[in-house]
């Protein structure tokens, strides 16, 4: 920014210096505009006044170049003003984009997001050998491969992510989370970067627990002697899984059976009006529920338990109004 020039305004070009020191003196006083204007003849308006008199200086220098920090006349009962810098332009305010505050915020950003990136090599990063694609079990493959599927469709083997994705990973976002974590501490995926909105909140590595997982960027961490990287990322979006147990199928199948319900309860909750805080527990509830019966057969006896509380509702409400009615 180019220095500010500290010239005389050329209303006021017709009176001496000893006058303007005078002027200005007696509006920092307190006296009246309309009298200041009619006694030396300045051709403004009465508010307009004080834009016309020359700043004066402070004790106070620029934090940027060390000059002499000055600052625009005020009356006795007016706010004071925030003072500037002639040199560099810089004023002290924190809404000032003078070039020294653009290049400060630059720096300071570019420091936090260097910070942030080592939080999360520190907490995501992989171990530096790779898995082999030949190595990947069964239930790391299916949900590797939801993973994959899910992602959108400029998503590739080193930047995965899900913002423009039509899919759904899983019923509901705590089993994304419990997904992607999975994945991660099997070393198949790793984080690359967060939305940039995080690099101001995030301070230490615990605060990394109280990001959305499903809205970071990813890559594999996987290598294969038979497929470069386009090759593993196709092989694994239908892969061919090996021999897999009935009792590992069925294990899969409750914990997507078990959100499916879980959603369904939130779902349903919220449509009455009711916030629905979710915990581990309610979860385990309905894995024990959902041993026993289908996920057809929670949603008809969840829905059922609704409307019949929901009746009593209204016959509780109903019973208090009448009551107030004899009252």
């Amino acid at each position: 920014m180019k220095p500010i020039s500290l010239k005389i305004h050329e209303k006021l070009s017709h009176l001496s210096q000893e006058q303007i020191n005078d002027l200005c003196h007696r509006y920092e006083a307190g006296e009246v505009n309309k009298g200041l204007i009619k006694e030396f003849e300045i051709d403004t308006y009465i508010s307009g006044l004080v834009n016309l008199l020359p700043p004066k200086m402070t004790s106070e220098n620029c934090v940027h170049c060390k000059k002499t920090l000055w600052v625009q006349r005020s009356k006795p009962s007016s706010y004071s003003k925030n003072t500037f810098c002639l040199e560099c332009g810089h004023e002290s305010s924190w809404t000032c984009r003078c070039d020294n505050c653009k290049e400060s915020e630059r720096l300071e950003q570019e420091q936090r997001t260097q910070k942030v990136q080592k939080l999360i090599k520190s907490r995501f990063n992989p171990p530096e050998a790779k898995r082999q694609l030949v190595d990947v079990n069964n239930e790391e493959l299916i949900y590797l491969s939801a993973f994959i599927r899910a992602s959108d469709t400029e998503s590739s083997f080193s930047d995965i992510s899900f913002h423009n994705s039509s899919f759904k990973l899983s019923p509901n976002k705590y089993f994304d989370q419990e997904i992607i974590n999975f994945l991660i501490d099997a070393s198949l995926i790793f984080m690359v970067s967060i939305p940039e909105y995080y690099n101001e909140t995030i301070e230490s590595e615990s605060d990394l627990d109280n990001i959305d997982l499903f809205v970071s960027h990813y890559a594999l961490n996987i290598t294969d002697d038979r497929f470069d990287e386009i090759g593993i990322w196709n092989s694994l979006y239908y892969p061919q899984c090996r021999k897999i147990s009935e009792e590992q199928l069925r294990n899969v199948w409750k914990k997507i059976a078990s959100h499916e319900c879980l959603e369904y309860v939130i779902c349903m909750v919220e449509d009455i009006g009711i916030n629905y805080w979710y915990t581990d527990k309610h979860l385990q509830h309905i894995r024990e529920i959902v041993k026993n019966f289908s996920v057809s057969q929670f949603y008809c006896m969840f829905f059922s338990c609704l409307k019949t509380g929901l009746i009593i509702k209204q016959k509780i409400i109903g019973a208090e109004e009448r009551l107030c009615i004899k009252v």
